[in-house]
This record gives C-alpha cells, sequence and structure tokens, in this order.
C-alpha cells in the first residue's frame, strides 16, 4: 500500500424517411348544352370589364389608386336617384396630370357597352327606371404634358334596383383605423374610410355621415374621414344615419318605418403619432406609436426605420434612445421625479431604397409629437430601496450590482444604498436593517457621506444583522448610506443571501415597511484544495514459472473513472501550477524488510523511476482550474518487479506530492 504526504457526450445519428404522399382529387365537370341561337359569352365592348387594379396596403402615394373606389354592391329603390363616385388618385411626384374616366356597363353581365359622357367626370348618374341588376365599372387614364403616365380599373359594382324600399333593421359602424395622423405625412395615414353594414344586406336606406367635431376630422358623403392638419389631438365620434328619404313612400308600412334604426356611430383617435403618459414614481411607462402593427409589417419589411429620443425637461435637450431602435413602442421603467416632464418622440424613416424616381433617391421622415412623461408621487408612504455592492478587493467578471462572486477572507465589501421618499408621507424616525455573514467586521458607515457614530448602529449577536438609524426622511428626499465591510475568515466555499429591510412611522403615526431587491454572495477559500487517496497494487504470488509478469497494477479502486487525487481549485486568479510525485524512500514492511522493486510512473510506453526523483503528473494552464487526477490501468504508478521470488510480507511507502507555479 502507498500512502500520501501533503503537500463526452454520444452523438446517434437516425435516419430521417420522408414520405411524400399525393392525394388525387376527382372533379365533374357539367356541360350546359344551349340552342344554337344562345351565345353565353362575354361580349368586351371597348375591353370592358377590365381586371381591377390590385389595394397597395401601403405606400399608395407611390402608386395609381381609387378614393373613392365603387362599392361591390348598391341597393336603390326604383325611380330614386343614384351617383356613382370615384377619385383617381396619382404618386406624389406627378404634382397635377390630368385624368380622363371611361365608363362600361351591363344589363346582363355579359354584354357591356362604353357610356357616353364627359371624359372629365368622375361621377356617373345611374338610371334607376327598370328593375333588375346591372354592372358598372369606371377606367381612369392619366397624363402628365400629354403623355400617358398610366391607368386603374375599378371594380365592378353591381347596381341592385328594387321594386319597393326594403327598410334597415340594424346598422353598425366601423372604420379601416380607429386613429389617425393630425398633420401631414406623405406615408402615414391621415384619412380612413367609414362604412355602415346594414340589415339585411340589400336594404335600400342610405347612410348620411357626420361628425361631432369638425375641427378634429371631416366626413364625406362617401365615408371618407380626413384628420386636422393643426395638431388637434382628441376623440371624434363618426355617426351613420340612415337617410329616411324612402319613409316618404307608402311602400314602407308604419311598423317598418318605426322600427328602422336611426344611426349608429364609433369612435377614432386623432393624434401625433404618441399620447400623453402619467405615471407614479417608478410606475413603468410605455409609449405607444399609433399604428402599431402597420408600422410592424413595414419595420419586419425593411421598409421603414423608428429613432427614439427624448427632451430633457431640465436642459431642454434632445437626447437620443438607441436601446429602442425600430421598436413601435418605447418603456421607461422606474421613472423619478427627474423624468417628470421629460418629452418622447420617435422620427420614422422611409427606406431611401424604396422611392428612386429617375434614379434619384428621395427621403422621407415622419416625426410624431413630442409626448410629456408626468411623474407623481404617491400618495401612500413609499420609501424606494436601490441598493449596490461591490468589491473593493477583487472584481470578478460575474459580479453585478445585486451579485458578488468569489468573494475571500478579507475583502473589502461595500454596500451603496439610496432610500428614496417618494410619497407625500414625512418620515420623522426610520430604521434600517442588513443582514450580514456572521463575523463580517464594520470598516466605516457613512450617511449622506457623514460617518455614523457606533452608538448609532449595532450588529446582533446571533444572526449578523446590522441595524442603522436613519431617523428623518421628509417627502421627496433621497437618504444615501454607504456601508464598507471586512470579510471574516472563509474556510469552504458557501453562499450568503441579503435582503435590505427599511422601516418607519410618518407624522400620521402610520407605520411602513419595505425590502430591497435580495443581494446574493458567493465566497471562497482562494486556495487549491487536495484529497489524496491511498493507492493499492495487486497482490504479488510468488512463482518460478515462466509466465512471471515483472509488471504489477493498482486495483480497481484506484483506476479511472476513480480519482487518485481530488482537486478542488477556488483560486480566484489561476497562474499555471504543476504537480509532482516522489517517492522518498524504497517499499518496505514494518521490520524493514525492503522490496526489491521500482515505483514507475508511465505515460503511454514512457515511464520514470520515482524514487528519490520528482516526477511531474499534470499542470494547468493559465485561467484554467487544476483537474482532479486519475488514470487509466495501463497508465500512472506501476509497481516493477525485480526478483521472481520476492519475501513474503506486506510493504509500503510514502508519497510525496508537490504543488509548484508553473513558469
Amino acid at each position: 500500500m502507498l500512502s500520501p504526504k501533503y503537500f463526452k457526450k454520444r452523438k446517434f445519428l437516425w435516419p430521417l424517411l420522408f414520405f411524400h404522399i399525393v392525394i388525387l382529387g376527382f372533379s365533374t365537370t357539367e356541360i350546359h348544352i344551349a340552342k344554337s341561337d344562345t351565345i353565353l359569352k362575354a361580349s368586351q365592348s371597348a375591353g370592358f370589364p377590365y381586371p381591377e387594379t390590385p389595394k397597395y396596403s401601403w405606400f399608395e402615394f407611390l402608386h395609381f389608386y381609387f378614393d373613392p373606389q365603387l362599392k361591390s354592391d348598391y341597393y336603390v329603390p326604383l325611380g330614386q336617384s343614384l351617383s356613382l363616385n370615384v377619385q383617381g388618385k396619382h404618386p406624389f411626384f406627378y404634382p397635377f396630370p390630368s385624368i380622363e374616366y371611361s365608363w362600361g356597363m351591363s344589363e346582363d353581365g355579359f354584354h357591356w357597352k362604353k357610356i357616353n359622357q364627359s371624359k372629365n367626370t368622375s361621377s356617373l348618374k345611374v338610371d334607376t327606371n327598370k328593375v333588375g341588376d346591372f354592372k358598372y365599372q369606371v377606367k381612369s387614364d392619366f397624363f402628365y404634358i400629354s403623355k400617358s403616365i398610366g391607368s386603374i380599373n375599378s371594380k365592378v359594382a353591381t347596381v341592385h334596383v328594387v321594386p319597393n324600399p326594403i327598410p334597415t333593421l340594424s346598422l353598425t359602424i366601423s372604420t379601416d383605423s380607429n386613429y389617425l395622423l393630425n398633420h401631414n405625412s406623405d406615408f402615414l395615414p391621415t384619412t380612413t374610410k367609414a362604412f355602415g353594414m346594414q340589415t339585411p344586406k340589400n336594404a335600400t336606406g342610405k347612410i348620411k355621415w357626420s361628425t361631432d367635431d369638425p375641427k378634429l376630422a371631416t366626413i364625406d358623403s362617401n365615408g371618407k374621414i380626413t384628420a386636422n392638419k393643426n395638431n388637434k389631438p382628441g376623440t371624434v365620434k363618426i355617426t351613420g344615419t340612415i337617410d329616411d328619404a324612402d319613409n316618404s313612400s307608402e311602400r314602407i308600412s308604419r311598423k317598418d318605418k318605426q322600427n328602422q334604426p336611426k344611426s349608429a356611430s364609433t369612435n377614432i383617435k386623432i393624434g401625433g403619432g404618441l399620447d400623453e403618459k402619467t405615471v407614479n414614481v417608478n410606475q413603468t411607462a410605455t409609449f405607444n406609436l399609433e399604428l402599431g402593427q402597420f408600422l410592424k409589417d413595414n419595420i419586419t419589411n425593411g421598409n421603414f426605420t423608428v429613432d427614439w429620443f427624448y427632451r430633457d425637461n431640465s436642459t431642454n435637450t434632445v437626447k437620443s434612445i438607441p436601446s429602442s431602435k425600430n421598436q413601435t413602442f418605447i418603456q421607461i421603467s422606474n421613472p423619478d421625479l427627474k423624468n417628470n416632464q421629460n418629452k418622447y418622440f420617435a422620427k420614422i424613416n422611409i427606406n431611401k431604397k424604396i422611392i428612386t424616381i429617375k434614379d434619384k433617391k428621395i427621403e422621407k421622415t415622419f416625426k410624431t409629437n413630442e409626448a410629456t412623461l408626468t411623474v407623481l408621487l404617491s400618495k401612500e408612504p413609499k420609501v424606494d430601496i436601490s441598493t449596490k455592492i461591490l468589491n473593493q478587493t477583487y472584481q470578478d467578471q460575474q459580479d453585478t450590482d445585486q451579485q458578488l462572486t468569489n468573494i475571500a477572507t478579507g475583502d473589502k465589501i461595500t454596500y451603496q444604498i439610496a432610500l428614496n421618499n417618494i410619497s407625500v408621507a414625512d418620515f420623522p424616525n426610520s430604521n434600517l436593517d442588513l443582514p450580514l455573514l456572521p463575523n463580517t467586521n464594520i470598516n466605516y458607515i457613512k450617511l449622506d457621506d457623514i460617518q455614523v457614530p457606533s452608538e448609532d448602529y449595532s450588529i446582533g449577536q446571533i444572526d449578523g444583522t446590522l441595524h442603522l438609524k436613519i431617523n428623518s426622511i421628509p417627502s421627496t428626499k433621497e437618504r444615501k448610506i454607504e456601508i464598507s465591510t471586512i470579510t471574516p475568515n472563509i474556510s469552504r466555499k458557501t453562499s450568503f443571501d441579503s435582503t435590505i429591510n427599511f422601516s418607519g412611522k410618518t407624522t400620521k403615526d402610520e407605520s411602513y415597511s419595505n425590502r430591497s431587491q435580495q443581494l446574493h454572495f458567493d465566497y471562497t477559500t482562494n486556495k487549491i484544495g487536495l484529497k489524496f487517496k491511498n493507492i493499492f497494487f495487486e497482490q504479488i504470488q510468488i512463482s518460478n514459472n515462466s509466465l512471471f509478469s515483472p509488471l504489477k497494477y493498482r486495483l480497481k479502486q484506484n483506476n479511472a473513472p476513480e480519482n487518485i487525487v481530488d482537486v478542488d481549485d477556488q483560486r480566484r486568479n489561476k497562474r499555471p501550477v504543476s504537480i509532482f510525485l516522489n517517492q522518498s524512500e524504497p517499499l518496505q514492511t514494518n521490520d524493514k524488510k525492503i522490496l526489491n522493486s521500482d515505483l514507475r510512473f508511465y505515460q503511454k510506453e514512457n515511464y520514470q523511476n520515482i524514487l528519490n526523483t520528482q516526477v511531474l503528473v499534470t499542470k494547468s494552464q493559465k485561467d484554467q482550474p487544476l483537474k482532479s487526477i486519475k488514470w487509466d490501468k495501463e497508465e500512472g504508478l506501476l509497481l516493477y518487479l525485480k526478483e521472481r521470488t520476492p519475501k513474503q510480507g506486506n510493504y509500503s511507502a510514502t508519497l510525496n506530492w508537490i504543488i509548484k507555479d508553473s513558469i
């Protein structure tokens, strides 16, 4: 026996089988055979009907489009007047183009004819003197300095002329957007469309539109809502009222007249993109860009970028907020009175590459309104606790304001504590309790940079908690505390959690307490801990035969995966170290009989005799921990016999393990 003296994951590749399943569907075809004089074929007179020009959900200002556009269906009583209205819109870079309108209609949906009227007219008065379903479409051509620059086709509208008025049983109002900007923007919406949904679908009552505040927004007869351009914010009510002109007709019963709904409404917000915010101290404030989904889609697509800024109320200087780049919202966490009346705004930029006109790039930027953040004091007693802990002796990369790592004996630990009274209450008397690691020594305590005398604090004998008198904390005031401590002896790796507790009474004799965030401390011995194991070799059988093997192996308990030396490297500064092994005396029995043998240290096929020689066993690299030592069966320390018939007995020797700094 030898006694010591001092000092992959496996990957499996599974085949993936893909099955491609083809499902065959079967359809039936109906063939209608008509008489030879019946031709079911659409006659496209002058090109009608044309394919509808698709609507662009964004960047309409770069395209030709209709606003207003034709509806899919119109219901009108026989003989009642009806006009179809459209308006062709053009890209902003053609300032004053001329527009021509061509109208087509069909009485049966197959045969189309062009309607003769002035090409400058964007509306069409419909003939409603015949019951039936009639289809209409308009084509608009745009010219700039007599040169054609584009054309668009409306959707096909069906005008249903019914023999009698059909009363509206219910009415609901909706809009494309519930928010409009109150100043000019070429690429963000300042208009939207209101829609009235009547039940039944074929109700013939007309909807008249109105707004309760034309200074905020106006609405035309087609339901187009336009926000003011004077930066006036507010909420406007949009109302749709059933035109009861049909009610003069005897064709609607008295009961239907009584039951016919008069109006329905919806609200739209008008603003500059951001709303003002009012929060209590330390209550997170969130400014959301209105039109959020519209912006999100275009930011994701790379069409828009968003930059956030705020205007400091105390200096009136504008500062950027890079952390919120390309976000549709911004959060101000834990605002205090210093943030009160700060103004926040965003700049929305259109990607230069989106707009290219005749190889000239045009940049467009929209700035929101500056929204004010109002921060209020709490009406209830409230003292906020902010804490930062520092190791003045050693800084670890994992340290944070609330966590310190690898603290060792003698380290100076500093607590920086701020007590902020964010309420209307005054605290004439208050206290602070700070749990400390037992046996921690106080270096000094300062309150508002003035050293605190020892009679104003005490340390609990059992739990080690520091008790400190704070006394007065008036409303809106802050008290700053600095506590410097010295770490006691650390004999083993351990950790400690601490939470600061503030308590006191207000001038109204109201009891109050609050706790800080949890503080976490990890302690280390800052040393290398070694645990050596005795080494045992297999029993030697005395033999004279030719199968004698002089090399003897260790018992299983001394082979990998078991360690020969357990290493716990808690050093903060991990310099390279080496471990050497040495045998200072031969293997011998208690009565001094010596075994004629060598203890050899094997590495692969090479070995060294360790008797009176320091042999390198292992070494660590810079900034790397020293690892525990383990040997496979045929490596490490093995016994070599120099004679076939050694004397019987139990032999042992002392091994010396030496640790040295590597150079």
